[in-house]
């Protein structure tokens, strides 16, 4: 991109030394012109905040962000989860408005919010929602926040299905409707064979990306936008024992979203490891490189991974990612982590559990210089109420000002 400065005022010229400077400047605007044409072409942009000195711009084909690895280690912050508009087949438990949520979560000394977005809401109110997504697109900027929009987070497909005991949200249900099961919605997914009214489900989602990447992308809050939060692969053989997973729909998939995000967007694009069934990707604990790389996006600069780790600390698999990490230059960012998911069944039961859990993740993430945010910012959801920041439910669990204490500890300020 080329930076030209406007040219500052000068008084007392003589009016052939005017002429002379009005010629020059004639003859520079042409110049400048035709450079611009010639680098018309590229889309790559540079922007900065005041408030948080993070720069984001368009790298080499590794996928390594050309602000390297120290940008990456200094973000972390919270999951983050509000609108005004509400699907009535899913209604959900928001976060409290940028307005009262950010000035804390600043305090707090957090810079970086993971923002859930969910295309079925999107499809209730289109201009609404968007609205929505720009108030905190502001806010974040007003108060020092980068945001990783997560454009498509889907928990259990769409409200059509009941994953358990809880229904699904993220995709829209006319999508899934033909579908008895999640399992043969995915199938039909990623070997793109899904549609409605004539139009394929993979371009339908890139218009709804491409209208959410326009409306926040010119404020200096975005980061960097999320494909799809865990992304489901089912084996294609669960009859016999010999589970089988096609990666190459996935990669497929991530690749034609990334590919034309990034005709509209310079910043980070980010995808998410594939999420199994039957879960056996521990499994794959030794061929982590190899599993991550299989569905990274292809031909694409400036791509992370998002990776998700709840209940106990999994040290062997996050060196294994650390490693993948290394080995093709790809950021890692902990998108989600808490002691606790909703699937649990053995959570910890003592407010000392928790800060143990804490401690050891946070350490581990700064160890790595990987940037991370907390499941969530939220009161009262559905979930274990020790997965929930600003937690009212008996002052049992002080999770906000455990992680605060934490971070001090273990970054030093």
């Amino acid at each position: 991109m080329i930076d030209s400065q406007r040219p500052r005022s000068r008084r007392g010229l003589s009016r052939v030394a005017l002429a002379a400077v009005i010629s020059l400047l004639v003859v520079l605007s042409v110049g400048a012109a035709l450079l611009e044409s010639v680098s018309s072409s590229s889309t790559s942009h540079s922007r900065t905040t005041s408030n948080s000195s993070i720069a984001t711009t368009s790298t080499s084909s590794t996928g390594s962000s050309s602000t390297g690895p120290a940008m990456w280690a200094s973000l972390r912050g919270v999951n983050y989860f509000w609108t005004t508009v509400v699907d009535p087949s899913r209604p959900l438990v928001v976060s409290p408005p940028p307005s009262v949520s950010f000035p804390q979560i600043r305090k707090n000394g957090w810079n970086l919010i993971r923002v859930q977005m969910h295309w079925n809401e999107y499809e209730v109110d289109p201009s609404q929602y968007v609205e929505n997504m720009q108030t905190i697109a502001l806010y974040a900027e007003q108060n020092g926040l980068q945001i990783i929009w997560d454009l498509i987070h889907q928990v259990g497909t769409s409200s059509q299905y009941t994953v358990g005991g809880k229904l699904g949200v993220g995709i829209p249900t006319f999508l899934t409707e033909p579908y008895q099961t999640p399992s043969a919605f995915w199938y039909a997914w990623w070997a793109n064979q899904t549609s409605y009214d004539g139009v394929g489900g993979w371009k339908l989602a890139l218009q709804y990306d491409v209208q959410m990447v326009k409306a926040v992308n010119n404020y200096t809050s975005t980061l960097g936008y999320e494909i799809m939060n865990e992304p489901p692969l089912f084996s294609s053989n669960t009859t016999t024992g010999a589970l089988q997973f096609d990666f190459s729909g996935m990669q497929r998939f991530n690749s034609y979203i990334a590919t034309h995000l990034r005709h509209i967007t310079s910043d980070t694009i980010v995808y998410d490891r594939p999420y199994v069934h039957p879960d056996v990707f521990p499994s794959c604990v030794s061929e982590v490189p190899s599993c991550l790389f299989e569905v990274m996006p292809t031909g694409v600069s400036n791509i992370a991974l998002d990776y998700h780790q709840y209940d106990t600390l999994n040290s062997t698999l996050l060196s294994e990612i650390q490693t993948f990490s290394k080995e093709y230059s790809v950021p890692v960012f902990l998108g989600e982590f808490a002691p606790c998911s909703r699937l649990d069944t053995a959570c910890p039961t003592s407010q000392s559990a928790v800060d143990q859990y804490i401690y050891a993740i946070v350490s581990e993430a700064h160890s790595y210089g990987w940037a991370w945010t907390y499941w969530a910012w939220r009161i009262g959801s559905p979930g274990p109420p020790w997965q929930d920041l600003l937690n009212s439910t008996g002052g049992q669990w002080r999770l906000d000002s455990e992680l605060v204490s934490v971070e001090t500890e273990v970054y030093g300020s």
